[in-house]
């Protein structure tokens, strides 16, 4: 189900990317913990690799057809995914654009939470935000989901140079 739920939840990101830049070919990059080695489960520290899910947002094709390339897309990736993202910008990038990730402007993650994970007794459950100036962000629109089994939440993140607040 959680794959699933993910693939959705990606070929709609897809969609309204696609919609808002106007542009069909869309490349999106989704956070893995890369964790694929046994020995690393219980290791302390951040592993992560960036995947570049790039797919054709064709108004012509059926959302199942979509969502299926979506998925398969995601598949091929998943398996690859040991090919670091840093190495794949240096075979693409041409040094131009230095302010802008040269392989994709917004990222789309979903972290799925057991029920017991949310809650500790040393913990509140308090929800704080934070302003654009207080929180940079990295990417052009980001959105970051939680998937806590009977409810989602959404974070969407946008660099504040490119979209205003009463647009």
């Amino acid at each position: 189900a959680g794959t699933t739920r993910y693939t959705v939840l990606l070929a709609f990101w897809n969609i309204l990317i696609a919609k808002l830049a106007n542009e069909k070919d869309i490349t999106v990059g989704t956070p893995l913990a890369g964790r694929r080695h046994p020995d690393l489960a219980q290791v302390v520290g951040m592993f992560v690799n960036t995947l570049a899910l790039r797919n054709e947002a064709d108004e012509s094709k059926s959302l199942s057809t979509f969502i299926q390339e979506v998925r398969d897309n995601f598949r091929t990736a998943f398996e690859n995914q040991d090919y670091p993202l840093e190495k794949l910008v240096e075979q693409v990038w041409d040094g131009k654009i230095k302010d802008r990730n040269p392989i994709f402007d917004t990222t789309f993650s979903l972290t799925h939470v057991e029920a017991g994970d949310t809650k500790s007794k040393d913990l509140s459950d308090e929800e704080i935000r934070f302003s654009p100036t207080e929180q940079p962000v990295k990417f052009d629109l980001s959105l970051a989901s939680i998937d806590a089994g009977d409810q989602l939440r959404f974070t969407l993140s946008y660099s504040t140079a490119l979209f205003f607040e009463d647009t």
